[in-house]
């Protein structure tokens, strides 16, 4: 676990020890789904075992997807969709439980609000550099002093 500060706002980055994601690439392995699963678990018990209480969890993608509807206590999800080549269930559920779909881009979104994942059709917005996101995290400071990054990559 590590803390630190981004965008004026304190961050605890998860990394697991046991190894998961020290492998000199973070996609590809035929155990994908076990190291994610994982890790969205590592990050729910630690809010649980640390009682931390963030306003604000963002999700990038299917690698954290099921974070959007597993128990987050009253945290809103914001769910930032990379790729749907990869993981298309996975994101649908999620988009169809977080508060606020974001996509990597304006073009994005329009090609995401297929019939399968038009369930947050509404919710879904194409974020320029992920502005979207990114205000909703700054809107959400004032009700908390924490966030919790639960994207693998961080690293």
């Amino acid at each position: 676990m590590w803390r630190g500060v981004v965008e004026g706002l304190a961050t605890t980055f998860l990394e697991p020890e046991n190894g998961h994601f020290w492998r000199g690439c973070i996609y590809g392995r035929n155990d994908d789904h076990v190291r994610f699963g994982f890790h969205c678990g590592a990050a729910l018990a630690y809010l649980a075992a640390y009682n931390v209480r963030p306003t604000v969890l963002h999700c990038h993608d299917w690698p954290t997807a099921p974070i959007a509807w597993e128990q987050r206590g009253s945290a809103r999800c914001v769910f930032t969709i990379h790729n749907l080549s990869y993981g298309a269930d996975l994101v649908g559920r999620a988009m169809a439980t977080c508060e606020v779909a974001t996509t990597v881009s304006p073009t994005y979104a329009k090609e995401v609000r297929r019939p399968r994942f038009a369930t947050r059709a509404g919710a879904t917005r194409g974020a320029k550099k992920s502005e979207d996101a990114r205000s909703t995290v700054r809107r959400s400071r004032a009700q908390s002093s924490h966030a919790l990054c639960v994207c693998a990559s961080c690293r």
